[in-house]
């Protein structure tokens, strides 16, 4: 590049989600002449990589057994085709947000500390902890849509948008409606 000292030993890597809109000036020899492609994660890779981003989740118990039947089965990843890494970690945090909403407003709002323990009886009715529900990963999956290029990216607006986000979602209360028929481990 003009103007720029030759160092040794340099490598420079740069990243984009959009390669489309790329300035072809740097992309010519002797400039950013390698082009590795990483395309989207099959439904095995986003299997792991909700997993990944929904540990700690599992671990502290807070997911419901629909949410969590959602996750383990793999019905979650096969709704989130043509989703990244990094819309797929959005949409559980999202849920995660959703879930965050509906708790602070039940315990709010029936004048319950968070985290408090519900007692009826004399015994604990709830533990108090935030529960992720399929609900809040549906509502998730309503509003976060996959941001990929090129042919991922296409109609993304308008109603085609909208069309795609209901047979995700309903796609994934099937999937999940029959991994709980089947029981846990399934």
């Amino acid at each position: 590049m003009d103007g720029v000292e030759q160092l040794d030993n340099i490598l420079v890597i740069g990243l984009t989600n959009r390669p489309e809109l790329m300035d072809p000036a740097l992309l010519r020899p002797g400039r950013l002449e390698v082009h590795v492609l990483v395309p989207q994660p099959d439904a095995a890779g986003r299997q792991r990589i909700a997993a990944i981003h929904s540990e700690r989740l599992r671990e502290r118990g807070c997911l419901a057994p629909p949410a969590a039947a959602a996750l383990a089965s793999g019905a979650f990843a096969d709704a989130t085709c043509g989703f990244s890494g990094a819309d797929l970690a959005g949409l559980l945090r999202s849920a995660t947000s959703f879930a965050l909403e509906r708790y602070a407003d039940e315990r709010l709002l029936s004048g319950l500390a968070p985290g408090a323990e519900v007692r009826k009886g004399g015994r604990a009715a709830s533990s108090g902890l935030l529960e992720v529900s399929l609900e809040d990963l549906l509502r998730a999956l309503r509003e976060v849509a996959p941001t990929g290029s090129g042919p991922a990216r296409a109609g993304v607006q308008g109603g085609g948008a909208r069309l795609r986000a209901w047979r995700r979602e309903r796609r994934l209360r099937a999937q999940t409606e029959r991994a709980l028929a089947r029981g846990p481990g399934s």
